[in-house]
């Protein structure tokens, strides 16, 4: 785990993995495409730091499962935490919530999903990292460092353009926050994620102006069509 193109090609496999598996669930649950994450692409950064994160953490207790569960339970609850916390800070948005789950705090981290991510440790431990090993070893032999390259620049233009896209999003948000504090059973946040979910289900580039007009209730679409003159 010392080799930068392992640690490159490790944190590409949890994220791809973290992807696939959120959209598993929520496609289930809501039985309909639902893009998950904030790149365009098929990566969960926070899937890819975790994963980086854990495996290091866990390489001198690889013998104990009991430990590695505990360990990754404690870590990815605390990367949880802060990646909420940031994310708010920086874009104003909640991008998940726990708020439905016994046992939660802020929303953002609850019982259930620490005990799944104390699973999921144990998984990559015991499973994926040999798979993920054996991969890098196979891409470094044959091709040596630059797939490592390519792939770190699309996924640094990546961020940038869906940083970006958020931003937009973020002003759209502010500007109608204070009239959208509650408006019956339509919670601000939940609405907001929704409108983020279905623009990115369209595409980077629907226009929001359109999927509000098609959503909003009447009285917020005339709110949302003065906060844009503003």
């Amino acid at each position: 785990m010392n080799h930068f193109h392992t640690v490159v090609f490790t944190f590409a496999f949890c994220a791809l993995v973290g992807w696939l598996y959120e959209m598993l669930v929520y496609c289930t649950r809501e039985r309909r495409l639902v893009p998950r994450g904030f790149l365009v692409g098929p990566f969960l950064p926070l899937y890819g730091f975790g994963g980086v994160i854990l495996i290091y953490a866990t390489q001198g207790v690889a013998d104990s499962p009991l430990a590695v569960f505990l360990i990754g339970m404690a870590v990815a609850t605390l990367c949880e935490y802060l990646a909420a916390s940031l994310l708010e800070v920086i874009f104003k948005m909640s991008w998940w919530d726990y708020n439905d789950m016994r046992f939660n705090y802020k929303g953002v981290i609850a019982l259930l999903p620490s005990l799944v991510w104390g699973a999921a440790t144990m998984l990559g431990v015991y499973a994926f990292w040999p798979i993920i090993h054996n991969l890098d070893a196979v891409v470094y032999n044959n091709w040596g460092i630059m797939p490592y390259i390519v792939f770190l620049v699309l996924l640094v233009a990546d961020a940038t353009f869906s940083a970006i896209h958020v931003a937009a999003f973020r002003t759209y948000a502010r500007r109608v926050k204070k009239s959208w504090k509650k408006d019956g059973e339509l919670d601000t946040a939940k609405y907001m994620r929704f409108l983020y979910r279905e623009m990115r289900a369209h595409s980077p580039f629907y226009s929001l102006r359109k999927l509000v007009l098609t959503t909003a209730p009447e009285h917020l679409k005339e709110l949302w069509e003065k906060a844009r003159k503003k």
